[in-house]
């Protein structure tokens, strides 16, 4: 019996001193914060390029990110018909999930002036979009595409 109380203590000291060093390796890995977004809340957001594309309240802005701790507004939408809940940029275009207003498709390549080109609308509320090639993926609460 003394035997394994011997070795179990062994085992819980060299896993305890393999997470004692490991600390700090997995600490280098955590995101670190650069700056913050005075400017209100965003509940959606997308980077492409040199640029962030986030909704707040129902207008898609734009800003600039070649110094990250102090991102600049370059430009936003007119208002959209619905809260944007999600973003997704890729090609020229931003896809918003709007909400009940369902999918804005939104010409971006002049960061200044982003402007609608498209919308595919259904019943429900869509909430979040991902971009892949030539597919648009939407997140739909109830009824969605189906």
């Amino acid at each position: 019996m003394g035997r394994k109380w011997l070795a179990a203590s062994v085992m819980v000291l060299i896993i305890n001193g393999l997470c004692v060093l490991a600390a700090p390796a997995l600490a280098a890995d955590c995101p670190e914060l650069e700056g913050r977004w005075p400017y209100g809340p965003a509940y959606a957001a997308d980077v492409s390029g040199n640029h962030l594309y986030y909704g707040s309240g129902s207008v898609l802005k734009v800003a600039e990110l070649s110094d990250p701790a102090h991102p600049q507004p370059v430009g936003e939408s007119a208002a959209l018909p619905g809260f944007v809940t999600g973003v997704a940029a890729s090609g020229g275009y931003a896809y918003v999930a709007n909400a009940s207003a369902g999918l804005r498709v939104l010409d971006v390549s002049d960061p200044s002036a982003p402007v609608e080109v498209g919308f595919f609308d259904t019943p429900g509320v869509f909430w979040g979009i991902a971009v892949s090639g030539s597919y648009a993926y939407v997140a739909a609460w109830s009824k969605g595409c189906g």
